[in-house]
């Protein structure tokens, strides 16, 4: 029996573009090439977010519904894909994957989005005064990765989104509080009408910061 297959955009990531560094930010802590054949696998609890990667890939390859614990799962198989991938730091152990060098300023905000819609969550504390009014909010962002990536994450922030310096990172997770909460997410949503154009966003993960 002949096996049908499926229709996919391998030269997806060939090319630099915005989509393609939104998703290879998603890719950076969801995306898992196996190490014995050519499957490349995402996995997530967002559904939104595996629709981004299976739209850019112009395939129709199925989502699969949730496990028990809610995650989700990808997947396509493509030797070149799983190559490319690779090369751009994909790595199949995830603590060796680095903060990629030299990202052109016009892709940054949307590699970082990336990242964060997958990985990064924001939260947030209210407390409220004696007559029960919200007097005091506190947003948090959690950075769980390698040191190295968070290193180079930290350093992007610095120069691009304006937050503070002076921290030595040494320890996973980097967390980001008030001000700097708000300047990730005005760095990262700054391109805002493409970013709606062409939905490359997860409107759930923007709904938690609440501005």
């Amino acid at each position: 029996i002949k096996m049908h297959k499926v229709p996919l955009n391998e030269h997806f990531f060939d090319e630099e573009s915005k989509a393609m560094w939104y998703v290879l930010g998603v890719s950076f802590s969801r995306y898992s090439p196996s190490r014995t054949d050519s499957r490349n696998s995402w996995c997530s609890s967002s559904y939104d977010l595996l629709k981004i990667v299976q739209s850019c890939l112009e395939t129709e390859q199925t989502i699969s519904d949730p496990t028990e614990r809610g995650s989700r799962h990808f997947q396509v198989r493509s030797q070149y894909l799983q190559d490319v991938l690779i090369e751009r730091g994909l790595v199949p152990d995830r603590v060796e994957r680095k903060f990629p060098e030299g990202i052109k300023c016009e892709y940054i905000d949307h590699f970082i989005r990336g990242f964060f819609d997958a990985h990064v969550s924001c939260s947030t504390t209210t407390k409220s005064n004696d007559s029960g009014q919200p007097e005091h909010i506190t947003r948090k962002l959690q950075v769980y990765f390698n040191v190295p990536f968070l290193i180079g994450l930290y350093h992007a922030l610095i120069l691009n989104a304006k937050v503070k310096s002076g921290r030595e990172v040494t320890q996973s997770p980097l967390n980001f509080y008030g001000n700097d909460v708000m300047a990730i997410h005005d760095f990262m949503y700054q391109d805002w009408e493409f970013i709606q154009q062409n939905r490359l966003y997860v409107p759930s993960e923007k709904a938690k910061f609440r501005f």
